[in-house]
């Protein structure tokens, strides 16, 4: 491993959407206490290389949960929206899209 990391409480707890816990995501391998660290023997090529693979699977799976979370959200937000028609000659109201370009603080 050659560092140690101090984990932290929200680092070292499973999040609901990404299905990770955020400190594997970021260092690639589960937290460890100092009393649960084997000394293992790494090369640095052999590590990097297993390491890169480690955050690649670690990510691929992550993304895979924030799309389902994205779906999950999506159809529950959906479940409220109620479908608006429109008649040739309702009145609406228009957004000025030139306006909308305008900064804060620039003059009208």
């Amino acid at each position: 491993m050659g560092e140690f990391h101090t984990p932290c409480s929200h680092t070292i707890q499973l999040h609901t959407v990404t299905g990770h816990i955020s400190f594997k995501l970021v260092f690639g391998y589960q937290a460890m206490l100092p009393s649960a660290l084997i000394s293992k023997s790494y090369s640095y090529n052999n590590y990097a290389k297993k390491l890169k693979e480690r955050l690649r699977a670690t990510n691929r799976i992550a993304k895979e949960h924030i799309i389902k979370a994205k779906l999950t959200v999506k159809q529950q937000y959906d479940k409220d929206i109620k479908a608006i028609s429109f008649k040739l000659g309702d009145k609406v109201l228009l957004h000025d899209s030139a306006k909308s370009r305008l900064k804060k603080l620039d003059s009208l």
